[in-house]
């Protein structure tokens, strides 16, 4: 299976040339956010038309969930044995399979380096831009360019991710009744530590029927257990996925660039815990990339994901890299909108429940930056609440609930500078050994 699978032709384009659900669900999702923009103005006749086009893609879906491509069916045929470890080694070689082609194609590549090439354009870009107009003018350009490239580079990807959403969406379509175990496959897999994609972040919508149908079987599998929820958040590479971890002493994707897309679910059982049993961990795409700004869509998109990590969130973690805050400044008065809204606050009464902690990293500790550290804390700490004062002062008709939030960062212990990952310069610099220290007594201290 495996030789088969690496030695599969042309997967670079694997996503451009199949993965027709995906497509659909894809253009559904942008349908969708024209729906919304047309309902807002009350534009009947356009929303009638986008509500059609909705409906035509989701009979595309239902008219061609057809298993017939082979890597789908290499995939599938592998999640039918009766024994979770059997189906986590079939998962594993997979997914090893789809790597190794992948890094070796030559197609990759050479989008890998026009990504480079793009990203040195847009940093010089950056450095003149304010010299003048047409120097802003030439950032504007380097920045589409860059986003173009990623794009490209982005799609030319595949992983195990993708194969799960095409499988999710046969389920989903209502055709496939061979695939009705798939759900329980899915939560037995959960628990025994693979991560679940919550969040399309290619369509950015959420497959609610397959979702839902999976926290169903975990509510089977795992009766009358307790559960704290802990979302992360963060600027693109500014460390959420080597925080988690090495918190907890998981998997996930880390490396320069983009590795989390959209929002993904890992459930780890705790050990010494008597308040919970398992933490579901939420991990998001990083927010707010540069080559973003601008972009239509891009800052709506963020906003969404990260509205959906915080709301059903025991515990937030803000991890900022550096000392640069200001991307989560703009983001939470935002979620804080959405919540003033939501059913969720008028069950809890407006209140927030969930904690927050600060996390700064790669910052250099010594003491006379501590002192800055100190002021950066406060300042972030008083921009979350006029944030949540400013969202309780709106006036909507449809918003009777004003938001209660605990106080913020109420001790030292809710913020925590955890240098830099490595000593020394590169390339002769080394893992620090005090920095993973300092994130496992992090680990201690939720709830």
């Amino acid at each position: 299976m495996y030789i088969a699978v690496s030695n599969m032709d042309g997967l670079e384009g694997y996503r451009s040339n199949g993965l027709i659900l995906q497509k659909s669900y894809a253009r559904e999702g942008e349908l969708r956010e024209k729906l919304n923009e047309f309902e807002l103005v009350n534009d009947t006749d356009s929303r009638l038309a986008i509500q059609e086009k909705i409906s035509n893609e989701e009979k595309f879906r239902f008219n061609n969930s057809k298993k017939n491509d082979p890597l789908i069916n290499v995939f599938l045929n592998g999640l039918q044995k009766n024994d979770i470890d059997h189906i986590l080694l079939h998962l594993r070689v997979i997914d090893d399979a789809i790597s190794v082609n992948i890094k070796e194609s030559k197609i990759v590549r050479q989008l890998e380096e026009a990504v480079h090439q793009k990203q040195m354009d847009f940093l010089k870009s950056l450095q003149l831009s304010g010299r003048g107009p047409e120097y802003q003018n030439q950032k504007e350009s380097y920045r589409k360019y860059l986003f173009a490239a990623k794009e490209k580079r982005n799609y030319a990807l595949l992983s195990l991710r993708h194969l799960w959403r095409e499988v999710s969406l046969f389920y989903s379509s209502g055709k496939c009744a061979d695939l009705e175990y798939l759900p329980h496959l899915s939560a037995s897999c959960l628990i025994a530590g693979e991560i679940l994609e919550l969040y399309d972040g290619d369509a950015n919508m959420l497959n609610v029927d397959w979702i839902g149908a999976i926290f169903k079987n975990l509510s089977s599998l795992l009766p009358n257990k307790r559960i704290f929820v802990l979302s992360v958040l963060g600027e693109q590479i500014s460390g959420k996925s080597t925080l988690l971890n090495t918190m907890f002493g998981i998997c996930l994707a880390e490396s320069i660039g983009q590795c989390t897309r959209g929002l993904t679910m890992t459930l780890v059982k705790t050990v010494n815990r008597k308040e919970y049993d398992y933490v579901v961990i939420l991990d998001t795409e990083g927010v707010r990339s540069p080559e973003h700004k601008g972009i239509h869509g891009c800052a709506k998109r963020d906003n969404k994901i990260v509205t959906l990590s915080i709301l059903p969130s025991d515990a937030v973690i803000l991890v900022i890299k550096g000392e640069n805050d200001n991307a989560l400044k703009e983001i939470l008065p935002i979620v804080a909108l959405a919540y003033k809204g939501s059913k969720l606050a008028e069950e809890r009464g407006g209140l927030l429940s969930c904690k927050i902690f600060a996390a700064y990293n790669q910052v250099k500790c010594h003491q006379e930056n501590r002192s800055k550290l100190l002021n950066i804390f406060t300042k972030l700490s008083a921009t979350l609440v006029e944030s949540f004062t400013k969202a309780n002062s709106l006036e909507d008709l449809d918003m009777h609930t004003s938001i209660s939030f605990p106080k913020i960062f109420s001790n030292e212990q809710d913020i925590r500078v955890f240098g830099c990952n490595t000593k020394g310069d590169p390339p002769n610099d080394i893992p620090n050994e005090e920095f993973s220290l300092q994130i496992i007594d992090f680990s201690r201290v939720y709830p």
